[in-house]
């Protein structure tokens, strides 16, 4: 379990680490810790910036960044395309 990274997407990461966490007995605070410790970098940040307590708020709110990293992205992508 120790080898799990988010390497892919947000939804390829969260089928392994569900895999992954049901075969193993951890607590609550376990299971947040560790999810958190294999998440990128920048998807970490928004998820700990609100302080998650326990496993469900830290995947809601991961995806909720998600959403606001690709939304940026594009309105990024958008901005420059309207520049040039």
């Amino acid at each position: 379990m120790e080898q799990l990274k988010q390497g892919g997407s947000l939804n390829e990461y969260q089928e392994e680490f569900d895999a992954l966490i049901c075969e193993v007995k951890s607590s609550e605070q376990q299971k947040l810790s560790c999810y958190m410790a294999w998440l990128k970098p920048e998807m970490a940040v928004g998820v700990k910036l609100f302080g998650s307590r326990t496993l469900l708020e830290a995947t809601k709110l991961a995806k909720f960044q998600f959403h606001q990293i690709l939304r940026e992205f594009w309105e990024n992508l958008i901005c420059s395309s309207i520049k040039d």
